[in-house]
C-alpha cells in the first residue's frame, strides 16, 4: 500500500498477494472511488453487489459502509474525496447553495471506466515520475478539479441536472460578472460599491441578487472564496508562513481568521499546513 495526498484528495494505491475480504467502515463527510487497474473484485456497498472489474469503477456514498472481496491479482487505486470539496464544486456549476446532501448512484458504464482507469494511471504516473508536478500548485488545483468535476458529471446524483428542479434558476448576468471579477481580484481591497459598479447595477440590487442567488452577500462570498486561495496555498506544499499568506489574502486579525478557517475547513490553518507532508508511492 502506497499513501498520498493531492490537494484535499487522498490517493491510495494498493496490491494484495492473495485473496482477501476488506471491511470499510462508515467514512464521514468523505467518498470513495474505486478504480481497478487490473483483475477484478466484487463488492457490497451495504444496498447491492458490483462485479468491480475492468468494466466497472464504484464510488462509495458517504456514512456507508462497504465489503470487499478482492482478487490476488488485484490492482486498485482509492480516491478519497471530501464532502466539503464535492459541495463546493457543485454549487459553483449550478450558482446557488444545495438544500439536501449530495447521495451517488454507484454504478457507472464501461465507457466512463475506460475514461478513469486511463486519469488514475496518469495520476499514478504524476505522483510515482513526475514529483515535480505534484509541487506546483496550479497543476494540483488543476487535476484536483478535473478529478471532482469529471465525478460530478459522470457519476448520477440527486442533484444532476435531471433531478434538481432548481438548475434553471441560473445567476443573473450582473451576479456573474461579480462573482468573475471576486474569482479575479480576490487578493485586491474590494468595496461593495466598486463590485457593484463592475456589475453594472446598484449596491442593494447586487445584495440582493447574492442573497437570492447564492444566498449569501457579496462579501461574504468574497471570505469564502479568500479562505478557499489560502487553504489552496497551505495545501501546495510550497509555503510554510501561515501569517504570510492570510495577510496576502486580506486576513489582517489572525485569531479571527483561524477561527473562520477552522469554520469552513474542520481544521486550523496549522494542521493543513501539517498535512501536506506526502508519504510518497513506491
Amino acid at each position: 500500500m502506497s499513501m498520498t495526498t493531492f490537494g484535499e484528495l487522498k490517493l491510495y494505491y494498493l496490491r494484495y498477494g492473495d485473496t482477501v475480504q476488506i471491511q470499510h467502515k462508515e467514512q464521514a463527510n468523505c467518498f470513495i472511488l474505486h478504480i481497478p487497474l487490473r483483475s477484478d473484485a466484487a463488492l457490497f456497498d451495504g444496498t447491492a453487489y458490483f462485479d468491480q472489474n475492468n468494466e466497472h469503477i464504484v464510488l462509495i456514498n458517504q456514512n456507508n459502509s462497504s465489503q470487499l472481496i478482492w482478487d490476488h491479482r488485484e490492482e486498485t487505486l482509492l480516491i478519497f474525496i471530501p464532502y466539503s470539496l464535492l459541495e463546493r464544486t457543485l454549487v459553483s456549476q449550478l450558482g446557488h447553495l444545495i438544500d439536501t446532501p449530495i447521495v451517488f448512484e454507484t454504478a457507472l458504464s464501461s465507457y466512463n471506466a475506460s475514461t478513469w482507469r486511463h486519469l488514475a494511471k496518469y495520476l499514478l504516473s504524476c505522483i510515482s515520475d513526475h514529483e515535480v508536478l505534484r509541487q506546483q500548485k496550479y497543476v494540483v488545483s488543476q487535476l484536483e478539479k478535473l478529478i471532482v468535476s469529471s465525478i460530478l458529471s459522470t457519476f448520477p446524483h440527486n442533484h444532476s441536472a435531471g433531478n434538481n428542479q432548481r438548475i434553471s434558476n441560473v445567476c443573473p448576468r450582473h451576479v456573474k460578472k461579480a462573482q468573475d471579477f471576486l474569482h479575479i481580484h480576490a487578493h485586491e481591497n474590494i468595496t461593495m460599491e466598486q463590485l457593484a459598479l463592475v456589475a453594472g447595477v446598484s449596491s442593494r440590487s447586487l445584495y440582493s441578487g447574492f442573497r437570492h442567488f447564492l444566498n449569501v452577500s457579496p462579501m461574504q462570498y468574497l471570505k469564502t472564496l479568500r479562505l478557499d486561495k489560502v487553504r489552496s496555498e497551505l495545501l501546495s506544499g510550497d509555503v510554510n508562513n501561515i501569517t504570510g499568506i492570510a495577510l496576502r489574502w486580506g486576513f489582517a486579525h489572525m485569531g479571527r481568521f483561524s477561527a473562520e478557517y477552522k469554520a469552513q475547513f474542520g481544521e486550523t490553518p496549522s494542521q493543513s499546513l501539517k498535512g501536506t507532508l506526502f508519504n510518497h508511492p513506491r
